[in-house]
């Protein structure tokens, strides 16, 4: 389960850039799931798997694999202003779509498809 939970992370991690450097929108990014995780009622299932605290969480997620060692990111030529409405589309979810789309559920922010243009 950790490692579903991990490697689904870092491919939203890697699939939403930010706004002056994708290690900026990956922690962006980070802030913003780490947040719904340790707030929304729905997703509190999941604390445990992303370091059972909110700042661990945005650690672990920040972190390209699960020893967290940086590895070199895969996207070469990242569309930061994709990147910043990813980050936003993804804080205006409610807690019931951001648990469905957290579990794999439901498909939310498409925009976050366009950050990496690759």
């Amino acid at each position: 389960m950790k490692k579903l939970l991990l490697a689904m992370v870092l491919i939203l991690v890697a699939s939403c850039g930010g706004s002056d450097s994708m290690e900026e929108a990956a922690e962006n990014y980070a802030k913003v799931v780490c947040k719904k995780i340790f707030t929304c009622e729905e997703t509190a299932a999941y604390e445990a798997y992303v370091g059972g605290t909110e700042s661990n969480c945005v650690k672990l997620m920040t972190s390209d694999d699960e020893t967290g060692e940086d590895t070199e990111d895969e996207c070469e030529n990242p569309n930061l202003d994709k990147a910043d409405e990813c980050i936003s589309c993804y804080e205006k979810l409610s807690c019931e779509d951001f648990a469905a789309a957290f579990s794999g559920e439901k498909e939310v922010c498409p925009v976050c498809e366009e950050t990496c243009d690759d």
